[in-house]
């Protein structure tokens, strides 16, 4: 119980991060703690183009992220692409699935899309 409400206390303070007036709260409960802005960007680009889900393809030039919508997401840390991906599915941003060639497919949630509502100032109600 004592883990779970530890797990529940980083989660809400990762997102609250990202919301205006509450990131310093954030940042005092749990410090340190912080939503990337490269995964806070890829849930943008997603809500700003509607995309449904992406594609990751790796290939020798590097990784891309290919938007359902036919559109491009982009991204500029790709040290770090694959922890914001897994960070953003932790925390149920996107939801993890594969297609029938096995390849990953990230969909947008709900709850991704109303953290970027919240995030831009906006109501997520």
């Amino acid at each position: 119980m004592e883990t779970q409400l530890g797990e529940l206390a980083t989660t809400t303070a990762l997102i609250a991060s990202r919301m205006p007036d509450l990131d310093k709260l954030a940042g005092s409960l749990v410090p340190g703690i912080k939503l990337s802005d490269q995964a806070l960007n890829i849930l943008r680009q997603m809500a700003e183009n509607k995309a449904e889900y992406f594609l990751v393809h790796g290939s020798m030039a590097g990784t891309s992220l290919i938007p359902s919508n036919g559109k491009s997401i982009e991204y500029e840390d790709d040290q770090f692409l694959q922890d914001d991906l897994a960070t953003l599915v932790e925390l149920q941003l996107l939801r993890l699935g594969y297609n029938s060639s096995g390849k990953e497919m990230y969909h947008f949630t709900r709850t991704g899309a109303k953290l970027v509502q919240l995030a831009d100032g906006k109501s997520a109600l």
